[in-house]
């Protein structure tokens, strides 16, 4: 589907209306940001809202997935067109995220691995198998596995999802190494073990909140 072409249309059909962008915006409950990105073809409007828009635009879907108003005679045919493009468009969807839930599956195991390697298979009076790589590797492996399975892919969602489960991925990744650490710790370094195993936590705040930003900037712009 020609994006640029939706886009135009969607333009030329609200100002048929006489309707500004912030108007369309209001009535379908977005931004007028949002509007302007349909417009200017850096966007298209999301499934649950197309049929709203063409009511609003008095256009049919089928013409809106054109981009174009159609005469009765190729009615049929765009509608089979654009039918088989969305088929086509759900198929190579589908096949995308089972590979990126592979990905993300693949990357959460070798997080688990790295992360009993790193706390049953180290020193724990070793600061820098904790403090330098290791820990910020664990947290970002599991993070990036989050991202991958639950198929984002706008930048909005990544950003979304980062925020969603950055403090969650600290707090398990603190837990597993602070009874590692306790474990495999002698008397004299417990303590210092313990005090260790919290620097994952401290890294996945610092990406929650980095994380947060980003998406309310986001969100502000949407």
């Amino acid at each position: 589907m020609d994006q640029v072409k939706i886009g135009r249309f969607i333009q030329s059909s609200r100002k048929q209306t006489n309707m500004t962008q912030k108007e369309l915006a209001d009535k379908l409950g977005v931004s007028d940001k949002l509007i302007s990105k349909w417009e200017t073809g850096n966007g298209m409007p999301d499934i649950s809202l197309l049929n709203e828009l063409c009511s609003v635009l008095n256009i049919s879907v089928n013409e809106l997935l054109s981009g174009e108003i159609l005469p009765p005679e190729k009615y049929s045919e765009k509608a089979e067109e654009n039918i088989m493009e969305l088929l086509k468009n759900n198929t190579n969807n589908k096949k995308a995220y089972i590979v990126q839930l592979i990905a993300g599956i693949v990357f959460f195991i070798a997080a688990v691995l790295l992360m009993a390697v790193t706390t049953y298979g180290a020193d724990p009076r070793l600061v820098s198998n904790y403090i330098d790589t290791p820990s910020l590797v664990i947290v970002v492996a599991f993070i990036f596995a989050c991202i991958l399975i639950a198929g984002a892919k706008t930048v909005k969602s990544v950003f979304s999802t980062i925020r969603k489960v950055a403090l969650p991925v600290g707090a398990m990744t603190m837990i597993f190494q602070s009874v590692g650490l306790f474990l495999t710790s002698t008397a004299e370094t417990v303590f210092f073990g313990l005090a260790v195993a919290v620097i994952p936590m401290l890294y996945s705040l610092g990406i929650y909140v980095i994380a947060l930003l980003v998406d309310i900037k986001l969100n502000k712009e949407n």
